[in-house]
């Protein structure tokens, strides 16, 4: 095979984990619905497929562009360790394919990698577990160098007849990588079905809040499509959302975390679609599929923030900018009583003493945080 075609084929590898992974981690680690279609055990909740992901990765560069050694101890260390490298990444991409409902890899593909491996290394000396009959034992040959892998079988086969046996670690990697294309392309292939799936459902959550379903059920159905998004903030947690429409009337403060969720709510959605298209190959965007930021997310009027309102961007010039940012992460010097010193307006001071009768109560503070953030910018002062 060309030195081309062979990083060819690498990078069609690295471009496959690479794209498994993003599907993994933004994806089949966030959400209930990919989860379902996979076997996302215990393990999961440690995220034990970031590890598989990373000794995958991290080996890969073992069987890439390999430099042979005319000398033979070194020929001899860099053959096991590639044949044990195989070895091991074929037990991981089993691993892979069990955690997404595949069949393991088939014996025949494995081998004849599998079986070189168990001659070499894995078991040098063969015995029967009952009466210790010899089955085989190998000795490395004396032509064991520059990618040659040299050594003499002794077999109950062959009546235990020397047989001098020679592999080429350029032909055992080659076949190696085809294996990893053809169960990575099968592994890909079952991420793009679910996430196919699970796009429908987005799009059908766009469909719903297009038509300004109660705000409630949309939340119900949030809870069960696209419920990463409770974990983004600390006001957009379903059981706070709920508190907030229930205290509507009390304060324009609920109104705005509500509004502030449903714009966060309708960018999430766009950006999953478009990022989904992207992933599974459809880099054509529908404009249709877009949501204008202003829609409106309940059956009652949100009045959503002006699309320019950002997550402030800290200047080292801007000092109330930086102090306001240390009232988030109540900061023992730009806190509250610090606030309260620079500002007489009625509207500030009121959500100021709300932050500080509820200093432990999350949902409350940074509802207010929130609010003082619209009223900073809309005075002029942020």
């Amino acid at each position: 095979m060309s030195g081309r075609l062979n990083q060819y084929q690498m990078k069609e590898i690295k471009d496959k984990l690479k794209d498994i992974n993003q599907a993994w981690e933004s994806y089949f680690w966030n959400y209930g619905f990919c989860k379902a279609e996979i076997n996302f055990e215990t393990q999961g909740k440690i995220n034990y497929y970031a590890d598989i992901f990373n000794y995958l990765k991290d080996t890969l560069p073992f069987i890439d562009e390999v430099k042979y050694f005319p000398d033979f101890n070194k020929s001899v260390f860099q053959a096991t360790g590639i044949m044990q490298t195989i070895y091991a990444q074929q037990d991981l991409i089993n691993e892979i394919l069990y955690i997404f409902k595949l069949q393991a890899s088939s014996q025949e593909d494995k081998n004849p990698n599998r079986k070189i491996r168990n001659e070499l290394i894995g078991h040098p000396i063969r015995r029967k577990p009952v009466g210790r009959e010899l089955i085989s034992s190998i000795f490395l040959g004396r032509y064991f160098s520059n990618g040659m892998i040299n050594y003499i079988l002794y077999s109950v086969d062959h009546n235990f007849v020397g047989k001098d046996t020679y592999h080429r670690l350029d032909e055992i990697i080659e076949r190696h990588k085809r294996f990893l294309n053809k169960y990575l392309t099968l592994i890909w292939n079952k991420v793009t079905t679910v996430l196919v799936r699970f796009k429908k459902g987005l799009t059908e959550l766009k469909r719903i809040v297009d038509l300004k379903v109660p705000f409630k059920r949309i939340l119900d159905i949030v809870e069960h499509r696209f419920e990463a998004i409770f974990k983004t903030e600390t006001i957009f947690k379903k059981e706070g959302l709920l508190y907030f429409l229930d205290n509507l009337s009390t304060h324009a403060r609920y109104r705005h975390s509500i509004s502030l969720f449903a714009k966060s709510l309708s960018d999430s959605l766009t950006e999953s679609i478009d990022t989904i298209n992207q992933l599974i190959g459809n880099k054509e965007k529908n404009r249709k599929d877009k949501l204008d930021a202003t829609n409106e997310l309940v059956t009652f009027n949100v009045n959503i923030i002006d699309e320019n309102h950002t997550d402030f961007i800290f200047d080292s010039k801007d000092h109330l900018g930086y102090e306001f940012s240390k009232l988030f992460d109540k900061h023992p010097i730009y806190n509250i009583e610090h606030f309260k010193s620079e500002f007489q307006d009625i509207e500030i001071l009121q959500e100021l003493n709300n932050m500080e009768l509820n200093f432990e109560n999350d949902l409350e503070y940074y509802c207010s945080y929130e609010y003082l953030r619209k009223l900073l910018t809309d005075k002029g002062f942020l």
